[in-house]
C-alpha cells in the first residue's frame, strides 16, 4: 500500500498569526506547512474483520524510492464469511505528531468485485466496461473523522485510532476490492492539500449455519420475572457477531405454544435439571429436521443457580455433549455456548478441570486476538474468556481458533 500523493505534506504544528490575517497570509502559511519535508499522511494497514481478527499494525519505513510497507504474514487471515456484517479499520498516520490530529482526518472507501476490465462485444466493436459501480462508504467515527498521529501512538485497541466503515452485507461474497481514501477534514475540495490511498482485495467465503434456531421462553415459578422476547432477540444479537455465519441464517422460526414452556422442576438438584430436558427433548422430537429448539432460562433465576453445583447450559453425557439436543440458555454468553456444543464443539482445551471432553481445536481458555462485537461496536480485549470456556465467566468472545473450527464445519 503506497500514498500516491507523498509530495504533499500535512499540517504540522499550529503558528500564531497577527490579526487581522489576509488571505494571502493565510495561504502562505498552509502551503509552507503543507510542503515541509517529511510531514505527510500514510496508511499503515486495513483490517478487516467480523468478530476476531489477526493484525498487527507496522510503521512504514523511508527507502530511496518511498515509503514502503511490509505487511505481516497473518494480517486479515482469519478467514471472512460471505453476507455477514463487516468493519473496515483504516490506520492513518502522519509524521506530524499528535498536534495533527486537532484537525481530523476522514476519509471515502469503495466496495467493487475484484477483477480485471472486461471487454464486451457491441455493435461498435468491444467496449472496456468495469464491475457493477463501486459503493461510496462513509466512516461511522464520531463526526465521520479520527486523529492523525505519528505511528508510535497509534493503538489498535481503542476504534478512535482508525478510521471505521460499516460494509453492506449484500454486497460482500466471492472477491472484494476495497480501495480507500484519506485527507484531512474539510479539505478534499483543495487538491494541495495531503492525500493517501490504499487498496486491498478480500475474499468472503460461503457458509451456512447448521440448524435454524426455534426460539423457546421457558416459565419458571422461582423466577421474579418471565423470560421475554426482547431479552432473548439481545442475545442472539450478540451470537450472530459472534458466530461465522451469514446474518440471514440467524432468522428465527417462531413455533406456536414454545413462547411459554412451564417449568416447574427443582432446578438445585440433578434429578429438576433432567426432568427439564426430558420435557425439552421431547418438544424437540415435533420439530421438523433441520430446526434446533434454543430455549431462555428466565435471567432472574441467576441469584438461585449460581453457586449449586448442578448450574450448567448443557446436559452432557460422560464428558461428551449431545449434538441436536435443545439449546438452554440465561444470556448471550451461554446461548453461544450452547450453540457451540449443538454444533460439535467441546469446552475449550485447559477450561474444564475434569478434562473429560476438552478441543483440542481450541487450546486456550482465553482468546488469543482482539475481539469486535458489532452488535454493540465494541471491541473485546485479547485475553477475555473463551466463548467455549467451561465456566460462567465473564465476558466471553470468539477465539481465532473456535471461529475456525465452525468456520470448517459451517461449509456448506
Amino acid at each position: 500500500m503506497s500514498n500516491d500523493e507523498e509530495r504533499f505534506e500535512p499540517i504540522a504544528e499550529a503558528r500564531t498569526e497577527p490579526a487581522p490575517v489576509s488571505i494571502w497570509q493565510a495561504m502562505r502559511w498552509w502551503l509552507e506547512t503543507i510542503w515541509r519535508p517529511g510531514k505527510q499522511l500514510r496508511i499503515l494497514g486495513i483490517e478487516v474483520v467480523q468478530a476476531v481478527q489477526r493484525f498487527t499494525i507496522t510503521e512504514p519505513t523511508l527507502t530511496d524510492s518511498g515509503y514502503s510497507l511490509i505487511k505481516p504474514a497473518l494480517n486479515n487471515s482469519v478467514p471472512l464469511v460471505a453476507r455477514k456484517r463487516t468493519m473496515v479499520r483504516v490506520y492513518v498516520a502522519t509524521s506530524g505528531g499528535v498536534g495533527m490530529g486537532s484537525l481530523g482526518v476522514t476519509g471515502t472507501l469503495r466496495v467493487s468485485p475484484a477483477g480485471l476490465v472486461r471487454g464486451v462485444a457491441g455493435p461498435g466493436g468491444t467496449v472496456a466496461t468495469w464491475p457493477p459501480s463501486p459503493e461510496l462508504i462513509r466512516p461511522i467515527n464520531e463526526n465521520g473523522a479520527m486523529m492523525a498521529a505519528h505511528p508510535e501512538y497509534i493503538k489498535r485497541d481503542m476504534l478512535v485510532w482508525s478510521l471505521n466503515f460499516i460494509l453492506p452485507v449484500d454486497a460482500l461474497t466471492g472477491r472484494v476490492r476495497l480501495q480507500v481514501e484519506v485527507h484531512l477534514q474539510g479539505t478534499r475540495a483543495l487538491t494541495f492539500f495531503p492525500l493517501a490511498r490504499a487498496a486491498t482485495v478480500v475474499q468472503f467465503h460461503e457458509r451456512r449455519l447448521p440448524s435454524k434456531l426455534v426460539p423457546g421462553l421457558i416459565h419458571h415459578p422461582a423466577a421474579q420475572g418471565p423470560a421475554t422476547m426482547g431479552y432473548y432477540r439481545s442475545c442472539l444479537d450478540q451470537v450472530i457477531a459472534m458466530y461465522p455465519a451469514p446474518d440471514a441464517d440467524f432468522t428465527l422460526h417462531l413455533v406456536p405454544g414454545l413462547e411459554k414452556i412451564e417449568i416447574d422442576s427443582d432446578l438445585l438438584t440433578e434429578a429438576g435439571w433432567d426432568e427439564m430436558f426430558e420435557r425439552l427433548r421431547r418438544i424437540s422430537t415435533h420439530l421438523a429436521e433441520g430446526y434446533v429448539l434454543a430455549a431462555l432460562l428466565p435471567p432472574t433465576l441467576v441469584p438461585r443457580l449460581v453457586g449449586s453445583r448442578y448450574f450448567s447450559y448443557e446436559l452432557a453425557h460422560e464428558g461428551q455433549s449431545w449434538v441436536g439436543d435443545p439449546a438452554v440458555f440465561l444470556d448471550a454468553d451461554g446461548f453461544a455456548h450452547e450453540l457451540g456444543h449443538r454444533f460439535g464443539l467441546n469446552h475449550a482445551a485447559q477450561g474444564n478441570p475434569k478434562k473429560q471432553d476438552e478441543d483440542t481445536r481450541i487450546p486456550f481458555e482465553t482468546t488469543d486476538e482482539l475481539g469486535l462485537d458489532l452488535s454493540k461496536r465494541l471491541l473485546m480485549p485479547k485475553g477475555s474468556w473463551e466463548m467455549m470456556y467451561y465456566l460462567n465467566e465473564h465476558p466471553k468472545w470468539i477465539s481465532t481458533y473456535t471461529w475456525q473450527a465452525l468456520f470448517d464445519q459451517f461449509a456448506p
